[in-house]
């Protein structure tokens, strides 16, 4: 048996079409005593950073530079994908989410290499075409994509 902790990174947003995906993750964690980071596809704009950016007040951006928890996203203004994180943990899962800068399977597929995830659930019904491939741009050959 290893002390490894387990992760899976899980494809979302704010809006709740995704809540199978994220039931899904949490069975999964809940079975292997794995950790859960909810991914916000839709969280990337042309427009604005979702995390506070270079120009933010000194420090601001590295308290939000990792995994977040429920209070972390409710601050940042994501208050249904706070409820999403707070929901499995309601449930026992170790949860978090993260609002990336990037959209698109290689910055889904980066991600979860630096976190050291060993799955990502795609739901089937994700509109961005390139998420279903997120393995593919990903150098760590243990990443495992899974569309549910």
């Amino acid at each position: 048996m290893t002390d490894e902790k387990r992760c899976i990174v899980a494809c979302t947003d704010d809006t709740g079409r995704y809540a199978a995906t994220v039931s899904v993750a949490g069975e999964r964690a809940k079975a292997n005593g794995a950790s859960v980071i909810l991914y916000d596809v839709a969280a990337p704009s042309a427009f604005t950073d979702p995390r506070p950016n270079i120009w933010a007040g000194e420090g601001e951006r590295d308290v939000y530079d990792h995994p977040l928890g429920p209070v972390e996203l409710e601050k940042l203004g994501r208050h249904a994908f706070a409820m999403q994180v707070q929901g499995l943990r309601q449930q026992g899962v170790d949860a978090y989410g993260w609002l990336p800068d990037s959209a698109g399977g290689p910055a889904l597929a980066a991600y979860a290499a630096q976190q050291g995830a060993d799955l990502v659930l795609v739901p089937l019904s994700i509109e961005e075409p390139d998420y279903l491939t997120a393995g593919s741009g990903s150098t760590d050959s243990t990443l495992q994509v899974e569309l549910v």
